[in-house]
């Protein structure tokens, strides 16, 4: 069903066929006739936050690593989580690239005149990158504990009480 051979696939109702997850919810939120902004500028600035997620994610997440003893692959993320020396590897996991790009989405953040208006990416009104950004924030373990490790990042403490707070 899809090319790439990876999930999700969703098949409509009318039999079309939808992959890759965030173009799904791109599709999804401006069919439903918002979660992508309202304006042409909120929209590239929704999609410019995402894309910095995915940068993240493919940079501190997926990019694979071979176990040269068993030869199978396992993202940095998990390699580091579960490592038998995890109290070394997990640290240097969360103090590398991870660090650069909750940075880098904080200073985004602050900086647009677009997320100034309210607590998610696009000002009042949630999108799907307020979501995709949470996920991220959420898998890296960083809004348990009351915020704790996101002390540095006071917008992002915003955001992640934004989402939390909806119904």
């Amino acid at each position: 069903m899809n090319p790439t051979g990876n999930i999700p696939i969703i098949e409509m109702p009318n039999g079309k066929i939808l992959t890759q997850s965030y173009a799904i919810l791109r599709h999804w939120g401006r069919q439903m006739g918002g979660y992508d902004g309202k304006t042409e500028d909120e929209k590239y600035w929704v999609d410019a936050i995402c894309d910095i997620v995915v940068d993240c994610k493919q940079t501190t997440l997926w990019k694979a690593r071979v176990d040269t003893n068993t030869q199978t692959g396992r993202t940095l993320f998990i390699a580091a989580f579960f490592s038998g020396n995890q109290k070394v590897d997990y640290p240097k996991h969360q103090q590398g690239d991870r660090a650069r790009f909750l940075k880098a989405i904080e200073t985004h953040l602050k900086g647009s005149d677009i997320s100034r208006r309210g607590p998610f990416v696009a000002g009042n009104e949630i999108t799907y990158a307020d979501l995709v950004l949470f996920q991220l924030l959420h898998d890296e373990n960083l809004i348990q504990d009351g915020r704790k490790r996101l002390r540095d990042f006071p917008r992002l403490v915003q955001l992640v009480d934004a989402v939390q707070e909806r119904p």
